[in-house]
């Protein structure tokens, strides 16, 4: 039974990761499958499933949705508007489910070692990438009750330009207060010696 049409296209399911998942495992959890081709539609889909169960707690079947992979293109297609930034959606294990734009500017694979389990076991964080020109930093954000997290890549050549913009204006604005500040005090200055010096 589906909302995709009437009569419910007749869809085989039983080889799918999320279903053989949710056959497999009879707790609480939610199955999300990594992208792939909807069998009704023929369009890219992410499926969140959860199981059935029957009497004695018998598996009969999954209840799921299926969200168009275009949902979250659109949701994030303003990350244009950053300089150079990268959108990634993946699970919490690290497996890359989405890259925006469609580059290697994003996450595409994790390294066991690295510090992206750090930062989602505590909540989200920043992790470096990469080294020289390639350098990147990801800000990384656990997506509540769900087992995804997201991460927005920048790289690190673009930061150092704010930066360096930053400290230049920081620097300029001190440099013309304190000279601002000078001349204030050598005009007073002057106006005390000359003060002084007609006996007023």
């Amino acid at each position: 039974l589906g909302t995709v049409g009437w009569p419910t296209p007749a869809v085989e399911a039983g080889d799918r990761a999320y279903f053989q998942e949710l056959r497999d495992h009879d707790d609480d959890r939610l199955a999300i499958s990594m992208p792939s081709s909807s069998r009704a539609t023929g369009e890219s889909i992410i499926i969140l499933a959860r199981r059935l169960n029957g009497p004695y707690r018998s598996f009969i079947g999954v209840v799921f949705i299926s969200l168009k992979t275009q949902y979250f293109e659109n949701v994030y297609a303003g990350i244009k508007s950053f300089n150079q930034q990268a959108f990634s959606l993946l699970r919490r294990n690290g497996a890359p489910m989405l890259l925006f734009p469609d580059s290697q500017d994003g996450i595409s694979e994790i390294p066991l070692r690295s510090d992206y389990y750090t930062a989602v076991r505590d909540g989200g964080g920043v992790i470096a990438t990469g080294s020289g020109p390639d350098a990147r930093w990801t800000a990384i954000a656990p997506v509540g009750y769900y087992p995804l997290v997201v991460g927005v890549t920048t790289p690190e050549h673009v930061l150092l330009a704010k930066w360096r913009w930053r400290t230049i204006t920081v620097v300029t604005g001190t440099a013309l207060f304190l000279i601002c500040m000078f001349v204030l005090l050598s005009f007073t200055t002057r106006q005390y010696r000359e003060l002084s010096a007609s006996g007023i």
